[in-house]
């Protein structure tokens, strides 16, 4: 895989994509270790300087103030608009109108003075910034609220996300109160703002699940979380105080109102069958949901005012906890530390168990399952589990990992299976076929035998021819479906004879040449598959040469002890990228896919040279036009000759190259072509055969093809 090329060093070292995980979570470590030690050291100095703390609270006081109230009038415009939704928005304009007149109001009054807190303060410059955006998308938001057909659930969800970005710019606000005395204020504050507008956006979910035909359980997906939320909410707010604060406030949380709140919401989450909420239920959401939220209004004016006062009180005794405020800092960034380092070993630990077994399971184990299941053995399915027992994240992945693993074997199963039941179905259907074509051939030899017309002679030569052409179609199939079609303990058959009966299997053999081969002969179990490999050679050249064209086959014995056939024509060639690629496929026994179907030659040949370790090679010749097929048969495969080694039998004499393709005319007793050693066990006879020249006029070839491009083995 290469690398990103970047500025240094040729790649991107830099990059945090690129960064180990110890260096990640060194990095998680130092970004908020840092920001506490930030925020721990404004806190100290703020908590020295005296009378810019107690400025600073009552400034950040009043702001968060008016952001608050900027928050609740825009609840209050959320609920309207999904009253109006719900509604079908046919409901009076008035009350959300309305709403939106005091949010415009309220959002220009608050806007200069959170501007005017920005010196020193980068966060609440991040945080009014995204509020001011989200108040940008008011408008679009309202006009999504009356004029188009969006569901309540959209226009809460949407609303929703507005108010949290206020929400958020509240809660910087409020960090910007740190002073310890009233820092809990703060954060009860933060608590209520929280439980306000999750009682908000109850009585609003229930509003608009009341307008809807969509069960309960639709329409109020989000009730759940929010009641947890404001439960939160109350609960950070409770934490924040003290005895005597809880005392004065506490009671918010037991009191009638959200106690009221908590059954109904458990009532409606309770509720199974379907339909619309009745609008009842409305009327007990507005009796328990209004009087919570004044209560929390109430609470919050409270609070705020209760933390201005303690800020102006407890000022003096700031920085007596300054030094005891550093030295809790420090502690819990130390234990920061230890925590960390302790769990990113176990998570790296994990992590490298779980890389490690990835990648034997993808570089060996799998690849080995799935060679054993293609080669015939038994599938098993059943997966070793990734060495990793933990139940977080990585445990998980790990477990995920086992699935995928496991349903990759059962696919390569499936593969398999029916890859064997295609290779079945092809033998089927070859078999059949070579029996009727075998016994076509057994009639034709009987009608030649007894035939004396040499015109009715010359077309049962031509039906022979034809119906042995019809069982090399039948061969391919078994070389598809991956079936040896040779006999172990068959005698070796001549050259001679082998190239004869390749080439009584093409169909324009009167076009082809043949040279006086080498006494050689060839082994018994490779002899069909060679004459196979030959005949589909021939028949691409003859397919792919101008009719008017000769193909030449020679046979030449090295010095090596390997036996070469070179099969030249004249036609229209290939591009050298095409015979490279050509050459590819055919050094290799390929599998069966759908290109198998269009190449079927190709993917024979190339089949039938990898099962005897022959070489088979296209050259291109060096005019363009014309192509050579070479093959090569290895030494293990051929040997010398006992008998004297000539073109045909005892009572043929060689052929001359006369204009006849130098092939020699056919004994008058008309005996059939020779085939070497079929499947169905006809005998190969010992006399030599060639086709007839004279008797019967040769087979037409048709209209010359366009030398412009020639396909590959085909």
């Amino acid at each position: 895989m290469s690398k990103p090329v970047g500025l240094v060093g040729g790649t991107q070292r830099f990059s945090p994509r690129d960064w180990s995980l110890r260096v990640r979570l060194a990095v998680v470590l130092l970004v908020p270790g840092l920001v506490a030690l930030v925020l721990g050291g404004l806190r100290i100095a703020d908590q020295a300087g005296e009378a810019g703390e107690l400025d600073r609270v009552e400034r950040y006081a009043t702001v968060q103030g008016g952001v608050a109230t900027l928050v609740e009038r825009l609840q209050q415009e959320r609920y309207q608009a999904a009253v109006f939704v719900a509604q079908d928005r046919s409901a009076d304009l008035e009350a959300l109108e309305s709403a939106i007149v005091e949010v415009d109001a309220t959002a220009a009054e608050t806007r200069p003075t959170v501007t005017a807190l920005y010196d020193g303060d980068v966060d609440l410059v991040g945080s009014h910034r995204q509020a001011l955006q989200g108040l940008a998308r008011l408008p679009q938001l309202r006009n999504l609220v009356k004029t188009s057909n969006a569901p309540a659930s959209a226009v809460i969800s949407r609303y929703s996300e507005l108010v949290d970005q206020l929400v958020e710019l509240d809660d910087t606000l409020l960090l910007g109160i740190n002073a310890n005395e009233v820092d809990g204020l703060a954060g009860g504050l933060g608590g209520l703002a929280t439980a306000r507008n999750e009682a908000t956006l109850q009585l609003a979910l229930i509003t608009a699940a009341a307008g809807t035909a969509e069960p309960p359980g639709t329409a109020l997906v989000g009730l759940s979380g929010s009641a947890a939320r404001l439960t939160a909410g109350l609960t950070d707010f409770r934490a924040g105080l003290d005895a005597g604060q809880r005392v004065r406030f506490g009671g918010l949380i037991a009191g009638a109102s959200n106690t009221g709140r908590d059954r109904l919401v458990q009532s409606l989450l309770l509720r199974t069958e379907d339909g619309a909420l009745p609008a009842e239920t409305v009327n007990d959401a507005v009796a328990v949901l209004e009087p919570l939220v004044a209560e929390i209004d109430a609470a919050e004016d409270s609070v705020r005012a209760e933390l201005m006062t303690t800020s102006t009180e407890r000022r003096e005794a700031a920085a007596n906890l300054a030094g005891v405020n550093a030295v809790a800092l420090l502690l819990s960034l130390l234990l920061g530390v230890a925590i960390v380092v302790l769990i990113s070993r176990a998570m790296i630990n994990s992590l490298r168990t779980l890389r490690r077994s990835a990648l034997d399971i993808a570089e060996k184990r799998l690849p080995e399952a799935v060679l054993r299941m293609r080669e015939g053995a038994v599938p098993d399915v059943d997966v070793e589990p990734v060495p990793v027992t933990t139940r977080e994240e990585i445990g998980q992945v790990a477990r995920a990992f086992d699935a995928v693993h496991a349903q990759a074997l059962r696919l390569a199963a499936e593969q398999a299976t029916l890859q064997i039941s295609v290779n079945s179905m092809f033998v089927n259907l070859a078999r059949r076929s070579q029996s009727l074509v075998d016994r076509q051939l057994q009639l034709i030899e009987d009608l030649e035998s007894n035939e004396q017309d040499p015109d009715q002679l010359s077309n049962l030569f031509r039906l022979d021819h034809l119906a042995t052409r019809m069982r090399r179609n039948s061969d391919n199939l078994l070389v598809l479906s991956g079936t040896d079609l040779a006999k172990r303990n068959s005698p070796a058959v001549p050259v001679v004879d082998v190239l004869q009966a390749a080439l009584s299997e093409v169909e324009q053999y009167e076009r082809i040449e043949v040279d006086q081969p080498p006494s050689v002969v060839v082994a018994g179990r490779a002899a069909s598959d060679v004459q196979h490999l030959l005949a589909e050679l021939l028949d691409n050249a003859t397919s792919f040469s101008p009719p008017d064209t000769t193909v030449t086959m020679t046979t030449t014995r090295t010095g090596e002890g390997t036996v070469v056939v070179e099969i030249a024509d004249a036609g229209v060639g290939m591009a050298p990228a095409d015979v490279a690629e050509t050459n590819v496929k055919l050094g290799r026994s390929s599998e069966v896919t759908v290109t198998a179907s269009r190449r079927m030659g190709l993917f024979v040949v190339g089949r039938l040279a990898a099962r005897h370790g022959i070489e088979v090679r296209l050259i291109a010749a060096e005019t363009d036009m014309g192509l050579t097929a070479r093959v090569i048969l290895p030494p293990r495969l051929v040997e010398v000759d006992a008998r004297t080694g000539r073109w045909g039998s005892s009572e043929t004499a060689a052929p001359t190259g006369s204009g006849a393709g130098g092939i020699p005319q056919p004994r008058s007793d008309g005996d059939a072509p020779p085939r070497i050693a079929p499947p169905t066990g006809r005998t190969v006879p010992t006399e030599a055969w060639t086709p007839p020249l004279t008797e019967a006029p040769p087979p037409s070839v048709g209209a010359p093809r366009p030398a412009t491009e020639r396909p590959p083995v085909d």
